[in-house]
């Protein structure tokens, strides 16, 4: 018979059943009061009707049936189900020895397969390398292995003073005499530097501030900033210098910081080799480095890829951590009860359950080939929250069951699955199913954080329904058979123990009795949010109060979408102590992002036909007007449009 519960009736599935039994298809509805619905067409809707709630009820039911199943035979055979998951991610961890990193910027943040990527594909395979002999800015098809540094002077100083810049050429030289001497190399600079058709000597960005012709001008007060032509060549001074102090607005009177680049050969894979060695002893010379009137600020082509991977091992000990507080938290919130009850051991069992999926996770991805980039580093914390919410929501279900009275452990066990295994597929399933969406993305470390990251889900959903179950199992043994969480020995009842003159302190360690309900063990941290939550939301005020509050939330979020900005920030991918970090902001703030402009023209073209030169000319008056608002007579650098043509290889 159903129960009554303040004048509510509560079936069980029992009597849900004898409800549907009862149903009496054949009976005649009730008449609609309208002339615009047949009483056989509203006799058809409530038959429809019915059997569709009756399906959703009996699909409902058979996953139910599933789960009480499953937990029954789980908790039957609890042994496997502890050893399995265990052996299965600790395998599956061993392919972590296929780990390969990719480091590229262009490759993690460039959208797969963009009209960007293959353009310049496009032109790699139409233009060879001659930066070796003829180095130009504007020829570039990809980013040069390069050292840079930015000077800034120390107690408000010029950066052009002779003592300044005297103490510059002195880092040139320096930097001309790096020698990379080891088992496989032995060369310096200027093996592996750029060179021009019309320039004997290695190309560095900036070198010409180090002229005794600029020295001349600029003490003449002869040269014009930001442009300035030095004998048949013009050049933009903002790329070598910032924070300019000018005279009548036009001439260059001293300046606050200097920026110079070292660009490397990268035409053959050896090449490429001695370079990245050169960037090493470059930056090794930089970090040793101390000038009196000088501050500096450095950085490689490598730089953000090592730097993100110091950051990658730095998340190492934060995960280490967090794994740590995540035990003792769980342990601490699940300590009610008695030394029978309490469920604090069986909470470092759930979180060592997640561990293990994330573990197993990482080994499944990386053998599988997937890349590993850098922001999969932040997978562990998001997949150890996903995993301690399924342990905590299988916690409080067990507590639940202890208020049934009569009940083995396997039916324990599938009572809980029948009302916890439906919750906890679904939020684990939904998750893994955004990130499969997730994984389609155009950005490759968007596309490698979102497998990790649902593999992890879905490993750590396994472990809890299998590894953590069994665990559950075990613990429910224990309880039901009386014995102490730790020495797993006979107890007493602390009142029993109090009787025969135990003190309190040894009655309440070594005493306790098996929970009748919920309330026996779970802790204040458990009991108290119901409680206060419940009563708080039945207050009238506090409802309107977090109305308001949510309102303002849901305004000042919906105010700060719209403010939000595009891009990409490299000083935010590494840590703010990094040396790269610094550099970002000295080169952001002091010099921004200039690059030139090239128009590629790829298939045969007569330019002897006055429409063809033309157009080209229309094209590269358009990039310039686009680049430069006021385009000058001559420019190099920011501001200059340059056109290549090559005839079609076919």
């Amino acid at each position: 018979m159903p129960m009554t519960k303040n004048n509510i009736e509560i079936l069980s599935y029992k009597d849900l059943n004898d409800k549907e039994a009862e149903m009496n298809y054949s009976q005649e509805p009730v008449p609609l009061l309208t002339k615009d619905v047949p009483l056989v067409q509203y006799k058809c809707e409530e038959r429809r009707d019915e059997f569709t709630m009756k399906c959703l009820w009996d699909c409902h039911r058979f996953f139910l049936r599933c789960f009480y199943q499953y937990g029954y035979f789980l908790a039957s055979h609890p042994a496997w189900f502890l050893i399995l998951p265990i052996v299965l991610c600790t395998v599956l961890a061993v392919g972590f020895i296929k780990y390969s990193p990719e480091r590229d910027v262009e490759v993690l943040y460039a959208p797969i397969n963009s009209r960007a990527v293959q353009d310049r594909q496009k032109v790699l395979d139409t233009f060879p390398d001659l930066s070796a002999t003829n180095y130009q800015a504007f020829s570039l098809n990809k980013l040069l292995s390069q050292g840079v540094v930015i000077f800034k002077s120390r107690n408000d100083m010029s950066i052009l003073t002779p003592e300044v810049l005297q103490e510059l050429e002195a880092f040139r030289d320096d930097v001309m005499a790096l020698r990379v001497l080891n088992d496989k190399y032995n060369f310096t600079f200027e093996e592996v530097c750029l060179r021009r058709a019309y320039q004997a000597n290695c190309v560095f960005e900036g070198d010409i501030l180090l002229t005794p012709g600029f020295k001349l001008s600029l003490r003449d007060g002869n040269v014009t900033y930001p442009l300035w032509r030095f004998g048949n060549q013009g050049l933009d001074l903002s790329l070598y210098i910032s924070n300019v102090n000018l005279t009548h607005n036009v001439f260059l009177k001293s300046a606050g910081s200097v920026k110079l680049t070292f660009p490397l050969r990268q035409d053959t894979p050896e090449m490429k080799a001695m370079s990245s060695a050169w960037e090493a002893k470059f930056l090794e010379f930089m970090k040793e480095a101390n000038y009196s009137s000088l501050e500096a600020a450095f950085s490689i082509s490598q730089s953000l890829n090592i730097e993100l991977d110091k950051g990658t091992k730095g998340d190492i000990l934060y995960f280490s951590l967090t794994f740590t507080l995540m035990i003792t938290y769980a342990c601490f919130v699940s300590a009610g009860g008695d030394c029978i009850s309490t469920r604090a051991l069986l909470a470092s069992a759930g979180v060592f359950a997640a561990g293990v999926g994330i573990m197993g996770a990482f080994g499944l991805i990386t053998f599988a080939g997937v890349s590993f980039v850098n922001i999969v580093g932040v997978m562990p914390f998001l997949t150890l929250g996903i995993g301690v919410d399924d342990m905590f929501l299988l916690m409080g279900t067990w507590s639940e069951t202890t208020a049934v009275k009569g009940l083995t452990i396997p039916e324990r066990i599938g009572l809980v699955f029948k009302k916890a295994g439906v919750g906890i597929t679904i939020t684990s399933l939904t998750d893994c199913l955004a990130f499969a969406v997730g994984s389609m993305s155009v950005f490759k470390s968007v596309q490698n954080f979102c497998i990790y990251t649902g593999a992890g889900v879905l490993l750590c959903y396994i472990c809890n329904a299998t590894f953590f179950a069994a665990c559950l199992t075990y613990h429910g043994r224990r309880v039901y058979s009386g014995l102490h969480t730790v020495t797993c020995k006979k107890v007493e009842s602390r009142a029993k123990l109090k009787n025969e003159g135990n003190g309190c302190i040894y009655a309440y360690m070594c005493g306790g009795s098996i929970p009748e309900g919920p309330n026996d063990d779970q802790s204040v941290c458990e009991k108290a949010p119901k409680f206060l939550l419940t009563n708080f939301v039945l207050f009238k005020p506090i409802r309107i109060i977090i109305l308001i509050f949510f309102a303002i939330y849901l305004g000042v979020s919906i105010w700060g979408c719209t403010k939000l900005e595009q891009g990409l920030e490299l000083k935010h991918l590494v840590l703010e102590s990094s040396y790269f970090h610094k550099f970002q902001v000295w080169d952001t703030e002091e010099f921004g992002s200039k690059l030139p402009i090239a128009f590629v023209t790829i298939g045969e073209k007569d330019y002897k036909d006055f429409t063809t030169l033309e157009a080209t000319i229309e094209v590269s008056q358009g990039g310039l007007a686009i680049s430069t608002p006021n385009p000058p007579p001559f420019s190099s650098g920011q501001g200059t449009v340059h056109s290549r043509v090559v005839k079609d290889p076919s």
